[in-house]
């Protein structure tokens, strides 16, 4: 296994597809992220919207990633568009989540005081709801992050001809199981380097919606 890491490193073909990976997941991910902000806030902000967003956006949490791809494929090829998508789908789930339930979250009691004040609409986002969701988006970050990782790994494994999923793919079919077990090495560490981030992210911001 560490003689196949050493060549696919020499040869370019480690890098080369892992930089794929990761442009992947840069628009995947920050495409899920913005729409899963925006849906979080709107229920955690609106009773109405809740009624109306929440039950599908469940049917949709509910189907896997991997079953969205033939409809997907029908609708948009096998081209990139179709791994974003779904990047952005696994991105999409937790980050809502948190953001929903960490507005919803917020103490009565300083909802109750911003209303005292009559605090007008951005005044009260600023000074309640961003502080008080700021670390449920942290916490959604770390679990959206490790979702849409898993995501683009299958999406790799099933329509991809390139990537380091499809590297897994290629060592597989030519019955090189160092080279399998060397790409399950390498998203592992990804993976690892990803949520070691996110974690200090969260350090850094232990105790900021108390402090604010």
């Amino acid at each position: 296994v560490w003689i196949a890491l050493k060549d696919l490193y020499n040869s370019g073909e480690l890098w080369s597809n892992l930089s794929v990976s990761l442009s992947r997941i840069g628009y995947g991910f920050s495409a899920g992220i913005i729409v899963a902000l925006a849906l979080g806030l709107a229920m955690g902000l609106s009773r109405t919207a809740e009624a109306y967003i929440w039950p599908t956006f469940k049917v949709i949490n509910l189907v896997p990633v991997v079953g969205w791809i033939p409809l997907l494929i029908l609708l948009v090829g096998i081209d990139e568009a179709l791994k974003i998508i779904l990047i952005a789908k696994a991105a999409l789930v937790p980050m809502t989540i948190n953001v929903f339930k960490g507005v919803r979250n917020i103490s009565p009691q300083l909802v109750e005081v911003a209303e005292v004040y009559q605090l007008g609409t951005w005044s009260k986002f600023k000074n309640l709801v961003l502080p008080g969701a700021f670390l449920s988006f942290i916490g959604g970050l770390r679990l959206s992050l490790a979702s849409a990782w898993g995501a683009l790994v299958a999406v790799e494994l099933l329509a991809s001809s390139e990537g380091i999923g499809y590297i897994m793919v290629y060592g597989r079919q030519i019955f090189q199981l160092d080279v399998v077990l060397a790409t399950v090495v390498v998203i592992g560490l990804v993976g690892f380097v990803f949520d070691a981030l996110i974690r200090l992210i969260q350090k850094q911001f232990r105790g900021w919606d108390q402090v604010n």
